[in-house]
């Protein structure tokens, strides 16, 4: 969980995205308003990652925001994937999905392999995969708590696949945030974020 280190200004951010999301608008009319936060928030997630992993020249590159149904959440986050569901505000529920093959790249190399994971995936990532997808997790929900004055989240289900964490209905209508990290060390890893106007 997120703490508040600022109440004041915490509160005024999270009513401020509070009302942002209850608008009478489609997720459509809301993209421009979610690509600039995107764009905030891939320089903060460059900062926290950054810092913790002690890799200065590491990249984070917005690729936008897009309106989608929720049906086509396992095209965003293919399966396995380190995926969670966080509520905040009054009733909001963010999701947030870490690339599982990029995770078992990542530990490949740290291992001393080349980082080319070939063949079929597992339907579930092994434990060190999913406990390094929760590290990123954390540090990928402080960047967006210091976009957002500190706001709180509250820790909600886990998986592999995001289909089965989400919460939303198949034909509900979501805001895909999606961003590139680039570690130098191979392929960009995807992030995605979406969240229910």
């Amino acid at each position: 969980m997120i703490h508040q280190e600022f109440p004041e200004v915490s509160e005024r951010a999270a009513t401020h995205y509070d009302a942002l999301l209850k608008r009478p608008a489609a997720p459509a009319e809301l993209t421009p308003e979610f690509e600039r936060f995107g764009e905030r928030l891939a320089a903060a997630l460059r900062r926290c990652l950054g810092d913790a992993w002690g890799e200065p020249a590491l990249q984070v590159r917005s690729l936008g925001a897009r309106a989608t149904a929720a049906a086509e959440l396992p095209d965003a986050c293919p399966a396995p994937a380190a995926t969670s569901l966080h509520g905040f505000g009054h009733d909001h529920q963010l999701l947030l999905c870490v690339d599982g093959r990029a995770l078992l790249e990542q530990l490949d190399r740290a291992l001393g392999g080349t980082g080319e994971i070939v063949g079929e995936l597992p339907a579930e990532l092994p434990f060190s995969a999913d406990l390094l997808g929760k590290r990123l997790e954390a540090l990928a929900l402080t960047a967006v708590s210091s976009e957002l004055g500190g706001i709180e989240f509250r820790a909600g289900e886990r998986g592999a696949d995001a289909a089965a964490v989400s919460p939303y209905s198949p034909d509900a209508e979501l805001t895909l945030l999606q961003f590139e990290i680039l570690d130098g060390g191979g392929r960009p890893w995807p992030l995605v974020l979406a969240v229910a106007p």
